[in-house]
């Protein structure tokens, strides 16, 4: 007998990239110099600070022959 599961789990959590600030710090660069940053809208979480984390996947039980794979 096999038994297979199907799992789905969403969370909502805060976006690594920003730190849940929603912007990030951009530098810009004249040659070797560092000139200006600029602060601009985080690209992973669109600048909300938050983000859809899913994680989805199968489990498969069966029962175990005395072999390993």
């Amino acid at each position: 007998m096999c038994k297979t599961r199907e799992y789905r789990k969403a969370t909502v959590e805060l976006c690594r990239n920003c730190g849940g600030r929603g912007y990030v710090h951009d530098p810009g660069f004249c040659g070797d110099k560092l000139m200006e940053v600029s602060v601009v809208p985080c690209p992973v979480c669109d600048g909300r600070g938050r983000v859809w984390k899913v994680n989805a996947g199968t489990v498969k039980i069966e029962p175990f022959d005395g072999q390993t794979e």
